[in-house]
């Protein structure tokens, strides 16, 4: 026994001696390299350990390694992180590179590759970290919220909609206001798109291939692009490989998509009851007996204690399933670099018969011939299908006007399960949802070679060839199935529209530095071709709803075709001068030509000037060793918009008609001239800071943009034979801030957080139209911004009799309503707008929230504003309507009492009034995603060298006192498809 416990306290000690001597001690100091500073607070652990410590304030630690392989990781916020093997090292001290809140990071501008430190103007960018695998379909999506300057609203929430982009306001007023996207060099049409669905032709593009994005907002950014940059510049750079690494990642994700909440409405006796009371009043104003017409009204919508109810939403929207595969690979070689990519995408709307699908395909191949020669090529494919609905018009064959207003009453299946049709039934939407087809078919091929030849160490010529070839085919079948359209036997109309845009840059760079001075050099020219053609056939009486095909249609009813082509041509160039790191002065000069424009005046010239002070460099700012950056910069310069048809300075024929057979002509427009660019000059006075060892960080920018020369029409006497004329007239300007915001409030072993925010406050003004004139249309006017909502303004009801009041001018109650007496309720644009970012990371897990909102916004609803609150219209009313509407002396509400008249005796109609116009500010959780990473030694062995999950979701919550569904639907929201709630689980593996 006793041998037994000698021989256990002997090897007891041998495993502790063993393990004492295992434990290495290592010490060391940790210094910034930028200035040689201690760095306190640093964090030292032990690679996939727990073990770990922090450095004391003279920037020195002490930590014990299980072993001489341990790998010590050295980090610190606003630091580049540093990794060194312990080996037979006990003494190892480390220098951190500062991660100058990316000022090091390579940044895309003007024709060429830059660091963020360089640029003189103002630039803001993104990377696809930020958004890869998120439910974003397209690049646009990916700005929403997450960039000063840069409003992006949904115009429509259709899967594979495209979005409105506007950069630094509206500046223009009948000519295009959205950026120039550029990708890889490309610059690709927006402007082709479905004539049946609101497609995006940003949607080729898969937000897993993006590198970065980046926006040039003001005139030193923009200016090297001339004729094109007054609307901004957006800049997509897609993923390549890097050297010396071989990575395969494939990602894959399920989930749902989901209206968020339905309208509420009447059940079938409240709404029963309601048009009683509606109809009665109206014939107890003229004198007539009230039990006899209830007993009427009775007879015409039924018996509020029996009426049925039926939920028409119900039937109309579902929960649609969404699904997205990803796979890409890349490898670096010494002289090749190849990444390759392909995706899947559906989308199925959470409305019956609406959704996108796409397959996209991409090749970057990189491949330098020589130390000199370097060729770059990018490659993409795509196909999409998008089934969409009639939206965005008081229509009765939109579900989000006809089917939110039927009946409730209204059954929508016979009792032998067919669709019911009645005499107020003029469609069933169930039914057509089920049986026609609204279809769009894009393909899409884009392609770019790019040569970059070193002519010397710091000469080089680049020259790009590139084209973007898009064809969309859009389809509409309506089915004879349906009563309404049974005389026709079925109609279809089909259109094809092909879109061609070929351009190529020949560019020369020189870039030298010497001593404390640097300077760069571009000059080159630029040449771009777009061509365009279209044809449109529609056929009637097919024999059998299955047989859908044009040849079979027993009546033509109409064929047309159309072609189109413009070309543009530059010359450019621009200077940067730095000298000691501390003065940066850019120039910009193009010289720009385009066939859109009068055979007097296709040439413009456009330049910009541009200075900047980094006073971080200078001697006296030494003193302020919080501050890491401050740099001043100013910039003024002009730019140019052609964003117009490509006829618009020419004299037109258009058809005539025909006699005895043969096709007549006859003018069709006035052509000018001297028609030519519009121009917008923008000072821009902005500076960048970073504080507190880059904890704090971000941008402010002051803004003043003025658009001259606007291309408008100038209304002609009629006798002239024409209507009107486009010319160069009128000044809209455009001023605010913008405000970028990025702190880094804590950073140690196993936990970290980041916020990201930003702010922009605009303020739009007309300045000057046509020929003098105050007002152009309806809602323009001098003296106020565009987009703006002009209605007589809606005082209330009167309590004593629930008649509708309104202020004239004069701030006087009237009970009538004119149009000279209206005023300016409300725009369309919000006051300020912006995002706000925040990311934790806890070990392997990651979770992001992100928050988009707009403030100052109203939106106009029609449909549910409007029609589903007034009985006249005799059709589904909001449930708020039974609750609020004046019903006896003394009641203090906003709704009239219940009247099947559009005015009460006395009185104008409430019907188009400002009452409708309501507050559309909101903030929204735009995003939320949860990541977990699984640890690396449960994955060693498996050739996988990381595996990721998570769950995410779009659109979460929304707070608004918006009453009518979606805040976000910019204009007059009559019918529009509201955006959807998306929550998807995901995977990703990388070998």
């Amino acid at each position: 026994m006793r041998k037994k416990l000698l021989f256990s306290f002997i090897l007891l000690l041998a495993v502790s001696f063993t393990t004492a001597v295992a434990q290495i001690t290592v010490t060391g100091n940790v210094t910034s390299a930028e200035d040689g500073e201690t760095i306190p607070g640093a964090s030292v652990t032990v690679r996939g350990t727990t073990i770990g410590t922090v450095t004391d304030f003279e920037g020195n630690y002490s930590i014990e390694v299980p072993s001489e392989e341990s790998i010590l990781v050295f980090s610190f916020v606003g630091m580049i992180s540093s990794e060194v093997m312990v080996g037979e090292q006990r003494t190892i001290d480390v220098e951190l590179e500062s991660d100058v809140v990316g000022l090091d990071e390579i940044v895309v501008t003007g024709y060429s590759i830059r660091t963020r430190s360089e640029p003189t103007g103002a630039i803001s960018r993104i990377v696809g970290d930020d958004f890869r695998e998120t439910l974003v379909q397209s690049p646009d999506q990916a700005l929403q919220g997450r960039m000063s300057g840069v409003m992006v609203s949904h115009a429509s929430g259709q899967p594979g909609s495209g979005l409105l982009v506007q950069v630094r306001g509206r500046g223009s007023i009948s000519a295009g206001s959205s950026p120039i996207y550029i990708i890889d060099g490309i610059q690709v049409r927006t402007d082709y798109t479905s004539a049946v669905v609101p497609d995006n032709a940003l949607a080729s593009i898969s937000a897993d291939d993006i590198e970065s994005i980046e926006v040039l907002k003001d005139a030193s950014a923009t200016a090297l692009y001339g004729a094109q940059g007054a609307n901004g510049v957006v800049l997509i750079t897609t993923r390549q490989a890097r050297k010396g690494e071989t990575v395969y990642n494939v990602s894959t994700q399920f989930g749902i998509n989901e209206q968020p909440a339905h309208i509420d409405v009447m059940d079938g006796p409240t709404w029963t009851e309601t048009m009683i009371q509606g109809y009665v009043n109206y014939f107890v104003d003229r004198g007539e007996d009230p039990d006899v017409r209830r007993q009427m009204a009775i007879d015409r919508y039924g018996d509020p204690a029996t009426a049925p109810t039926y939920d028409w939403q119900d039937a109309m929207f579902r929960a649609g399933a969404l699904r997205k595969i990803n796979f890409s690979a890349s490898s670096g070689f010494d002289d090749t670099r190849i990444y390759i990519s392909g995706s899947y995408d559906y989308e199925e709307g959470p409305v019956l018969a609406s959704d996108f699908n796409r397959f996209q395909f991409r090749s970057n191949i990189d491949h330098s011939f020589s130390d000199r020669f370097t060729v770059a090529t990018r490659l993409s494919a795509s196909t999409s299908t998008s089934n969409g609905l009639r939206e965005g018009s008081a229509n009765i064959l939109s579900p989000f006007h006809g089917g939110l207003t039927q009946r409730p009453i209204d059954a929508i299946y016979t009792e032998d399960g067919g669709y019911n049709h009645n005499d107020f039934i003029r469609v069933n939407l169930v039914q057509l949802l089920n049986e026609n087809i609204r279809q769009a078919k894009t393909k899409q091929f884009r392609g770019s070679v790019t040569g970059v030849y070193e002519l010397s160490d710091n000469i080089s010529f680049r020259s790009l060839w590139g084209i973007d070839y898009r064809t969309v085919r859009d389809r509409t079948y309506t089915s004879a199935l349906l009563p309404r359209y049974a005389d026709r036997g079925g109609s279809l109309d089909e259109r094809f529209r092909e879109a061609v845009s070929f351009n190529t840059n020949q560019i020369i760079e020189f870039r030298e530095t010497f001593n404390v001075h640097s300077v760069n050099l571009l000059g080159g020219f630029e040449y771009r071709q777009n061509d365009r053609e279209s044809f449109r056939a529609s056929g009637q009486q097919f024999p059998n709803p299955i047989f859908t095909q044009l040849d079979l249609a027993a009546e033509e009813t109409g064929i047309s075709g159309r072609t189109s082509h413009s070309r543009f041509a530059g010359f450019f160039a621009r200077a940067d001068y730095v000298f000691d790191r501390k003065y940066y002065v850019t120039a910009n000069v193009r010289y720009d030509g385009s066939s859109r424009f009068g055979s007097q005046n296709r040439w413009g010239l456009f330049y910009s000037g541009a200075v900047a002070w980094e006073l971080t460099q200078e001697p006296f700012m030494q003193q302020f060793e919080f501050i890491n950056q401050l740099k001043l910069r100013t910039s003024f310069g002009i730019t140019g918009n052609s964003s117009i048809s490509d006829f618009a300075p020419l004299s037109l024929f258009g058809s005539g008609g025909t006699y005895e057979g043969a096709t007549g002509l006859r003018p069709s427009g006035l052509g000018n001239d001297l028609l030519t660019w519009e121009e917008a000059r923008t000072l821009d006075i902005g500076f960048e800071y970073a504080v507190l060892n880059n904890r704090i960080f971000g941008s402010v920018n002051w803004f003043n943009q003025r658009n001259r020369n606007l291309l408008l029409n100038a209304w002609l006497p009629t006798d002239s034979g024409f209507s009107s004329i486009t010319r160069n007239s009128g000044v809209v300007e455009n001023v605010g801030w913008e405000v970028d915001l990025g702190v880094r409030w804590l950073s140690t072993d196993n936990f970290s957080w980041n916020t990201n925010f930003n702010f922009t406050y605009q303020e739009n003004e007309i300045i000057e139209l046509v020929d003098g004139q105050d007002i152009l249309g309806s809602s323009v006017r001098v003296g106020y911004p565009l987009n703006i909502r002009w209605h007589m303004e809606y005082a209330g009801i009167n309590p004593a009799d629930g008649r509708v009041f309104w202020y004239d001018t004069d701030g006087h109650l009237t009970y009538r309503r004119t149009s000279s007496e209206y005023q300016h309720v409300g725009n369309y644009r919000p006051d300020f707008f912006g995002g706000l970012t925040n990311r934790f990371d806890y070990g392997n897990f990651s979770l992001t929230a992100f928050f988009q909102y707009e403030y100052g916004r109203g939106t106009y609803n029609s449909t549910i504003g409007r029609r589903m609150q007034s009985v006249r219209t005799e059709r589904q009313l909001l449930s708020r309507v039974a609750e609020l509407a004046w019903q006896e002396p003394g009641d203090m509400t906003e709704i009239p009492r219940h009247y099947i008249a559009s005015s009460f005796p006395g009185s104008s109609s409430h019907y188009n009034s400002s009452l409708f116009w309501r507050d559309a500010s909101y903030i929204r959780l735009k995003e939320v995603r949860l990541n977990y990473s699984l640890p690396t030694q449960w994955i060693q062995g498996y050739n996988i060298s990381s595996v990721r999950t998570f769950v995410q979701a779009r659109n979460l919550v929304t707070w608004t006192n918006y009453p009518y569904g979606d805040p976000e639907i910019v204009g007059v929201a009559t019918g529009d498809y509201p955006q959807s709630r998306q929550i998807t689980l995901g995977l990703n593996l990388q070998f």
